[in-house]
């Protein structure tokens, strides 16, 4: 989602309009320099939904880091809240998690400057952190909307005379 007011809430952007881009992730680590989304980098809102498969019941550790905002919401509950604007930073949250299939969303945003997200895992009283793997996450082809792509407006603008575009 390209953000166009950083006044207005960003997490409600998935409800208000359509996303730019979508497509599957194997994770959720995203680095500064590692992915550009076809150069939008800033202002921008990315929205990861799908499912966390918990093999064994337990209580869990999440911790959300990321530049800028983000927040975890695992069956509909937040868990982790790292939001506000700021460089690389972890925030930890904990649930119990029964065996099974867990809804899980993720909502990041990056105003300006440096970016990343990345979901990590331990177990409780455990401070070995990982990436959450690809092997425990999944998702349904209902999860995607449809895609609205983004026209920078320095593109939309028409050179009509008297506008003082060069010549």
């Amino acid at each position: 989602y390209k953000i166009g007011d950083m006044a207005n809430d960003v997490y409600e952007l998935p409800k208000k309009s359509s996303p730019v881009l979508t497509g599957v992730a194997s994770a959720v680590h995203i680095t500064d320099g590692l992915e550009n989304f076809e150069g939008m980098v800033e202002l921008v809102f990315i929205q990861f939904q799908g499912y966390i498969n918990i093999e064994q019941e337990g209580n869990y550790v999440f911790r959300l880091v990321s530049d800028d905002g983000s927040k975890l919401y695992i069956d509909n509950k937040e868990v982790v809240n790292n939001d506000g604007d700021h460089g690389s930073v972890g925030r930890d949250g904990e649930i119990i998690l029964k065996k099974g299939r867990h809804t899980v969303r993720i909502g990041y945003y990056n105003n300006r400057g440096g970016y990343s997200v990345s979901l990590q895992w331990a177990k409780h009283g455990d401070n070995k952190f990982s990436i959450v793997p690809n092997s425990v996450l999944s998702h349904n082809k209902k999860m995607f909307k449809k895609s609205s792509p983004y026209i920078p407006p320095a593109d939309l603008l028409k050179n009509i005379p008297g506008d003082r575009t060069p010549l």
